[in-house]
């Protein structure tokens, strides 16, 4: 069913039974622009794909539910579910965690004006779920948001969220991540809740509760900034009012680099580079809080 530029999307009942076939009749008329957006609602369902799902610019994919496991649901073993165009939105999923390393439920690539609002991340499998949330890598991609994001997360290694700046001079991405709750807890290799290179203007704030676990200590980092390829500029980011937690490293960052840390917990942090620490616990492991 179609109304206008809006499309509706569920298992059985409608002329579109996968969100790949609304994006097809999309991509089959007029391209989707600032003052026509398109979104795809989607009724609860489990959609399985083997292949990407590429959302053209200013089309958005919207659960009718909130995220829960009688809600929306995708999932693909393979590759990415999504892959962003720009100007893309996605509000009220659950992602059922792929096997695959180095895929993401929503890969903005290079683009720019990608949220991802009230979704989730868990998984029907065992440990080795390596799908992360979501990836952003280039010189060109700003302006992400991910808010109210749950992930229980199996991977073994990798990032939940990666942010990487591939110039060598720092960008301001003007990104947030914002009352998000991010858990690895079956890692056997190095982990990151959320890995940025070469940026500035990405801040976590607003109630982030990051933590994680695994076969030996100190394999999780809850936040980590590398310098990457930078030779211009000093790569910054913010944590703010957050809870990093787990017998773990709660932030690292590179020579060369700036760390901020305002109003937050965040137990183990270290640093090669500059922190500045405002109101904060960064200091050594305690039990006070439950992991």
């Amino acid at each position: 069913m179609t109304i206008g530029n809006t499309y509706f999307v569920a298992t059985t009942g409608t002329p579109y039974t996968t969100v790949q076939s609304a994006v097809s009749d999309i991509n089959a008329g007029p391209a989707p622009t600032v003052t026509n957006p398109a979104v795809i609602y989607v009724y609860p369902g489990t959609y399985v794909s083997s292949a990407p799902i590429i959302l053209p610019q200013y089309t958005s994919v919207v659960g009718i539910v909130k995220h829960a496991w009688g809600g929306v649901r995708f999932s693909n073993d393979t590759t990415d579910v999504f892959q962003c165009s720009g100007f893309n939105t996605f509000q009220n999923l659950t992602f059922v965690q792929g096997a695959t390393a180095s895929t993401w439920a929503v890969n903005v690539g290079n683009n720019t004006d990608v949220s991802v609002l009230d979704c989730a991340m868990y998984t029907l499998a065992g440990p080795g779920q390596q799908q992360g949330l979501l990836s952003a890598n280039g010189n060109l991609w700003a302006r992400i948001t991910v808010q109210d994001c749950i992930v229980n997360s199996l991977q073994t290694a990798g990032a939940v969220i990666s942010l990487i700046n591939t110039t060598t001079a720092v960008r301001f991405c003007d990104t947030w991540i914002r009352n998000c709750f991010l858990d690895m807890y079956q890692l056997t290799g190095f982990g990151f809740a959320i890995l940025t290179s070469g940026v500035q203007d990405v801040r976590i704030e607003s109630g982030c509760t990051l933590r994680g676990s695994g076969s030996a200590s100190n394999l999780f980092t809850g936040v980590y900034l590398a310098k990457g390829a930078i030779t211009s500029g000093t790569p910054q980011v913010e944590v703010r009012h957050c809870y990093i937690g787990g017998n773990s490293v709660g932030v690292f960052n590179e020579a060369g680099t700036v760390m901020n840390i305002l109003n937050s917990d965040v137990a183990g942090a270290l640093t090669s580079g500059t922190q500045t620490v405002h109101n904060s616990y960064t200091g050594a492991h305690y039990n006070a809080l439950p992991i």
